[in-house]
């Protein structure tokens, strides 16, 4: 990967990793191209070897040499980003078998991300015996950008290890450190990288269509979007009422505070690690009908909502505040699906499937 900083798909291979330390026949090891950040150290903790590539930019000949080197010893190469000088360093060893996992949903690359995508592509075309998406969605979007035949592609979901949701700190510590009130008004809460196509201006404007002494908004992460969103919750007059909290590593501990969880993303969101999270602590979730992978975890009426507008968001917010019942009953639901459909066993058995597959070429 390029770098273990805290993210979704850093958290997702994180927990890849774990899970095949404690499960697989497969030993593994992680190489990240910048640093290594929270995730490469939480990985260390496991045993794991972590290799910083120390590269400062994706497209050099001389540094895929350099590279080789790291790398050479490993049977196979599985890629979770579509990294050129990793690739090509790749590509130089012999006797390698290689698997990319597309993790992205649907966009419209230009400039150097679609010359990114145009080597991958290349190089997922000729040299790669295995392709994979974390989502069915990913698998459309992998095979579209890489175009390679979308039958070489299968979907493997993420597997997700609930219990390290488990909160570290009492509702009460952690709503003190954030300024929380803890009273009767519903907690609406979500979790994302704040980037434009997770759509928490959706979000905002939605509850500002809510009775303003129902609520509490709880916005969980950081990113480039974060000022603009600090600014609309002003125009609407909600920022008293929200909370941004900044990037956090313990997720769990902010979950337990909500009592009701939406990602409005669009279309770009290949799986969304922080909505099945918040299922699994049986919470009832949001999720728009143009949102991409969000839309395989939710079962409409079942373990959530599934939407298409902002005014239609407000309303099963309106819906699930108003009915303590209808919450409990979609949570409970919510978390039976997803902690038996995204477990370890899942995930690390069609990897496993998926490496004897490939060595046997």
């Amino acid at each position: 990967m390029w770098a273990g900083t805290i993210g979704g798909a850093e958290r997702a291979v994180f927990q890849f990793i774990r899970s095949q330390v404690q499960l697989s026949r497969y030993i593994p090891a992680i190489a990240y191209s910048r640093e290594s950040g929270f995730y490469g150290g939480e990985i260390r903790k496991l045993g794991v070897d972590v290799i910083d590539l120390g590269l400062h930019r994706d497209f050099s000949v001389t540094e895929a040499r350099r590279v080789k080197a790291l790398i050479k010893d490993f049977e196979i190469h599985h890629f979770h980003a579509p990294e050129v000088t990793p690739m090509l360093a790749s590509v130089l060893c012999d006797g390698v078998r290689r698997v990319y996992t597309h993790r992205s949903g649907d966009f419209a690359y230009s400039g150097k991300q679609w010359l990114r995508y145009e080597f991958a592509g290349f190089m997922t075309r000729h040299y790669f015996h295995g392709l994979v998406g974390n989502t069915g969605l990913a698998c459309r979007s992998g095979a579209r950008v890489t175009r390679t035949d979308s039958s070489r592609w299968r979907t493997v979901y993420n597997g997700i290890d609930f219990s390290l949701l488990r909160a570290q700190r009492s509702r009460e510590n952690v709503a003190s450190e954030i300024g929380l009130p803890l009273d009767d008004r519903a907690v609406i809460g979500t979790s994302a990288h704040l980037r434009d196509w997770k759509r928490i201006d959706w979000l905002i404007r939605a509850c500002a269509k809510l009775e303003p002494t129902s609520y509490h908004l709880l916005i969980v992460g950081d990113g480039p979007a974060r000022p603009q969103l600090e600014t609309l919750s002003k125009e609407l007059k909600v920022e008293s009422r929200t909370i941004f909290t900044g990037m956090k590593e313990h997720m769990g501990d902010y979950l337990q505070l909500m009592d009701i969880f939406a990602l409005p993303s669009s279309s770009a969101e290949s799986f969304g690690n922080s909505a099945v999270e918040a299922m699994g602590q049986g919470l009832p979730t949001i999720v728009c009908s143009d949102g991409g992978g969000l839309v395989e975890h939710v079962r409409h009426a079942e373990t959530g909502f599934i939407i298409a507008s902002i005014d239609e968001l407000a309303n099963r917010i309106r819906e699930l505040q108003s009915n303590g019942d209808l919450r409990q009953r979609l949570g409970n639901a919510a978390r039976e699906h997803v902690t038996r459909k995204y477990s370890y066993e899942n995930l690390v058995g069609s990897y496993d499937n998926l490496y004897d597959t490939v060595l046997a070429k």
